[in-house]
């Protein structure tokens, strides 16, 4: 009897030894699968996330279709004093807008083309901040192949002055058309060309309220509808 006792306690010992031991396998496993899946969900979110400091604006394309543009680089920061910071990773410019004095300020801060490409699109200042601004200073530091390409400033109201400077490769065709308050714009450097239509219809604009310097080619339409005499001008260099 004794005999027989001890040989049951034993299988039961066994079997329950086999469930503990089943039991733990289970639990191990079902927390690998856990594990997998958190790791995978980890690496699907981090693939599929945009990254930061990219943005794209939508293209019009012929067959009606909306297609993203290619993103461009650029990062927002704040200045000490809390002034917003626009950083373009290809131009290598910055562009700081001091809102308490609605000016916005243009620096070569980092390698790159130094050149504006249609700055709206990638300085993101509020349609009120736009309305408001007085002044655009183009800063020291930027190379010389720098350009303000196509309409890049147009139409911008309440816009005064525009200073270059540093020495400018081109402003580009139309790039200040239609400012109609632009009344002073200041080289203190260089300007190798004006595009067409560059200051067009901006009417407070006068011969004493621009210093264009010498050797610069200016377009002949480049100050249309002003009371600039751009032929006297050209005719001097």
């Amino acid at each position: 009897m004794k005999h027989r006792r001890r040989n049951i306690v034993r299988r039961k010992n066994t079997t329950t030894g086999r469930r503990h031991s089943t039991s733990k396998k289970i639990a191990l496993f079902i927390l690998a699968v856990l594990a997998a899946m958190m790791v995978y969900g980890l690496i699907v979110i981090v693939l599929n996330r945009p990254e930061q400091n990219s943005f794209s604006a939508p293209v019009e394309v012929s067959s009606g279709i909306t297609l993203p543009e290619e993103p461009v680089k650029r990062t927002l920061f704040y200045d000490r004093s809390g002034n917003p910071v626009f950083f373009d990773e290809k131009s290598g410019i910055s562009a700081t807008y001091h809102e308490e004095i609605d000016t916005l300020v243009f620096t070569k801060t980092a390698p790159g083309d130094g050149v504006i490409k249609r700055a709206d699109r990638w300085v993101s200042i509020t349609e009120d901040q736009r309305k408001k601004l007085k002044e655009i200073v183009f800063g020291d530091g930027i190379s010389e192949i720098f350009a303000v390409e196509f309409d890049s400033f147009k139409h911008y109201d309440s816009l005064q002055t525009v200073v270059f400077r540093g020495d400018i490769e081109k402003i580009g065709d139309f790039a200040f058309s239609q400012s109609e308050n632009l009344r002073t714009v200041r080289f203190e450097g260089k300007c190798h060309e004006i595009g067409r239509g560059a200051f067009v219809d901006c009417q407070s604009l006068t011969k004493d309220s621009i210093n264009i310097p010498k050797g610069c080619d200016v377009a002949p339409d480049a100050f249309l509808r002003t009371a600039l005499d751009v032929t006297s001008t050209n005719e001097e260099k």
